[in-house]
């Protein structure tokens, strides 16, 4: 039965990265959900052996929490665990995010049920954007985290303007914060994945003009991800001075590596809102920052101001922001204190859970969305499954232990690696989208 005093929301959340922006501000939304007459619950992705929700737990405070189990690597499996968990949460709504099979399931469910979905766009992803705009006549309410993720949501993926909201991210205040002073050597941390979209290789090369320049410095980089191998490479040539370090949990962040730490590092050539240089700035780090899409329009991360500014794929540049918070005197002390108060005023968890409860409120008033989507890929052929049927085929399957191997986290389709039909079409799209969203902004800021 349905809970009659507090509604219920259900995030359905990937494992496969340990740590990551998203995860930790939904776990933060949760948190502050509950004293707003929202009961939050977590679906987590297991596999056989990418996606496991022991170690993506560790990573984040306690939540309460189901297991989708999808180790037999079936289509089957994957849909009847989300199917199973729909059931027994029972939510009001439900946010598939990123996981393809729990679309599928949430929009049968929906038109049986009435079960409403919410969608947030974390960042600029042209797959994500894409799926999202095919399927956004069954999105019940959708929200960006900065001003052009709403846009892009609104104007690109088709959602009404009455359904679409901004939810800033916010973040915890710091307990310990770092010293005004610049450390000798100077300490630059970067907190996330190691992935392509993040230029994350752009580190190695500036570690190795700062050592050619004999600039003492040390770099600590904190994540996981596909250039891993590359960064180990590099961190042997740099030993001591380029650190690699596994995800650890926020409250390790926050203990022990941004009170350590001048600066804060972001090498990306675009983002929603990237909520390592939040946190940063939340213990007075300086944002040494790529000029990112999206940067001017948060009113954030100003140049000179509350952050150090480069050109995307600019290293030289970094290294001179770097220069001048070594040399000029009192430079950290004033662009920490204005960041660190910028963050304490402007992005707090309890601002961000307020907006987010104005998009679950929207999702669930009037009738449900049913409008046209596209098909979802098909679950594929299984003999198993046409002479057992679905749930009596897995129950085979889970028995005798045979199942799927996947050579990646694709053991759990995600919708950010489902191309479109014309990948250039939509990357043309897409940037036309972002140019006239900056063009606006810049009529808007001259008038």
């Amino acid at each position: 039965m349905r809970r009659t005093q507090r509604r219920t929301v259900l995030f359905i959340e990937t494992t496969h990265v340990a740590v990551g922006g998203v995860g930790v501000r939904q776990v933060r939304l949760a948190e502050a959900l509950s004293s707003r007459g929202w009961n939050p619950i977590f679906a987590l992705t297991q596999g056989k052996r990418y996606h496991d929700p022991i170690r993506y737990k560790r990573s984040l405070p306690s939540f309460e929490h189901c297991i989708l189990d999808g180790r037999t690597g079936s289509p089957d499996g994957r849909r009847l665990a989300i199917e199973d968990a729909l059931r027994k949460v029972n939510p009001e709504v439900v946010l598939p995010g990123a996981v393809l099979d729990a679309w599928a399931v949430a929009e049968k469910k929906k038109a049986a049920s009435g079960i409403r979905i919410a969608y947030g766009l974390p960042g600029i992803d042209p797959n994500a954007l894409g799926f999202v705009s095919r399927h956004s006549e069954r999105i019940d309410a959708g929200f960006g985290v900065g001003p052009l993720t709403e846009r892009l949501l609104r104007d690109y993926c088709g959602l009404p303007a009455d359904r679409t909201f901004l939810v800033p991210t916010g973040v915890p205040p710091c307990t310990r914060p770092s010293s005004n002073e610049v450390g000798r050597p100077i300490r630059l941390l970067y907190v996330g994945r190691f992935d392509p979209d993040k230029r994350v290789l752009d580190a190695i090369s500036l570690a190795d003009e700062l050592h050619s320049r004999q600039l003492d410095f040390r770099l600590t980089l904190v994540g996981s991800g596909l250039h891993l191998a590359e960064l180990e490479a590099a961190a042997a040539r740099h030993a001591g001075r380029l650190l690699l370090v596994s995800p650890v949990p926020t409250q390790t962040l926050y203990e022990s590596f941004f009170p350590e730490a001048d600066a804060i590092l972001l090498f990306s050539p675009v983002e929603g809102l990237p909520n390592a240089l939040l946190e940063g700035m939340a213990h007075g780090l300086v944002p040494i920052t790529s000029d990112f899409r999206g940067r001017h329009e948060l009113g954030l991360f100003c140049p000179g101001e509350t952050a150090l500014v480069f050109d995307v794929g600019d290293f030289r540049g970094a290294i001179k922001r770097i220069e001048d918070l070594v040399t000029i005197p009192g430079l950290k002390a004033v662009i920490g204190a204005r960041a660190r108060q910028l963050v304490e005023q402007e992005r707090g968890v309890g601002g961000m859970a307020d907006a987010f409860v104005q998009v679950l409120e929207r999702a669930v008033e009037g009738p449900a969305r049913l409008g046209l989507a596209e098909p979802l890929p098909p679950q594929g052929t299984s003999r198993l499954r046409g002479f057992l049927g679905q749930r009596a085929a897995e129950h085979v399957r889970r028995l005798v232990g045979v199942g799927f191997d996947h050579p990646d986290a694709s053991e759990w389709p995600l919708i950010d690696n489902l191309a479109p039909p014309s990948q250039e079409a939509e990357a043309n799209r897409l940037r036309n989208a972002i140019d006239d969203f900056e063009a606006s902004y810049q009529s808007a800021v001259k008038n």
